[in-house]
């Protein structure tokens, strides 16, 4: 609702221009509820940008280190698959976050479903990872082998640490697995969670006041 007011300066018609209305004890309680709603909303979209800029972080580090076993050992090495792989999983990964936040930043529920699975899916690809990389500690081929063999000089120092290094790399991957893939299962949860944040933000709260807000 709006009120005619004389603007000075001005005579006739032209004096008279249209101000808005002051807004009701109503309309003040719904742009705060909007306000407060859109807390958890914007809370994940700014989560998932810190983690599309850790991914992108992690894919060139990643992309750097398959670039030098490429150069060193060639691209057929274990090294070299892997780190190429790392790369494309980081980017997939990247997209699919940056997709996600955009849905959920237009009140989409749809987004916080494809940012939860999103996270789920790299948990399980590292739980994968990690899982492969203990076994291989223990069951693998012994990694100090060749260097005894070919430089005898050091054999009886190598002789020392090698019972240690299925040890040592196993405890490794064993502790990021019991770290990262809880941590993923809870950022999963945590944009699942977000579905039902959105839509009972959509569902009562008016659209003029989400506007505003």
């Amino acid at each position: 609702m709006t009120q005619a007011v004389m603007e000075p300066g001005r005579v006739g018609a032209e004096a008279e221009v249209e101000a808005p209305a002051p807004l009701t004890e109503a309309q003040v309680a719904a742009i705060r509820a909007a306000r407060r709603g859109r807390r958890g909303i914007d809370g994940r979209c700014r989560f998932a940008v810190m983690n599309a800029v850790s991914f992108a972080v992690f894919a060139l580090l990643s992309a750097g280190l398959a670039g030098l076993s490429v150069a060193m050992r060639g691209p057929g090495a274990v090294s070299s698959l892997v780190g190429m792989g790392a790369v494309v999983v980081l980017a997939t990964v990247l997209v699919v976050e940056l997709a996600g936040r955009a849905k959920l930043k237009r009140l989409e529920p749809a987004g916080a479903a494809v940012l939860g699975w999103n996270q789920l899916g790299l948990g399980i690809v590292l739980g994968l990872y990690f899982g492969l990389n203990v076994m291989s500690a223990f069951l693998s081929e012994d990694p100090l082998k060749k260097y005894v063999d070919e430089t005898p000089a050091l054999a009886e120092t190598l002789e020392l640490v090698r019972p240690w290094v299925p040890v040592v790399l196993g405890g490794i991957y064993g502790t990021l697995f019991v770290v990262v893939v809880p941590y993923q299962a809870a950022v999963a949860w945590y944009y699942f969670r977000g579905r039902r944040v959105v839509e009972r933000y959509v569902a009562e709260v008016p659209g003029w006041a989400r506007g505003v807000a």
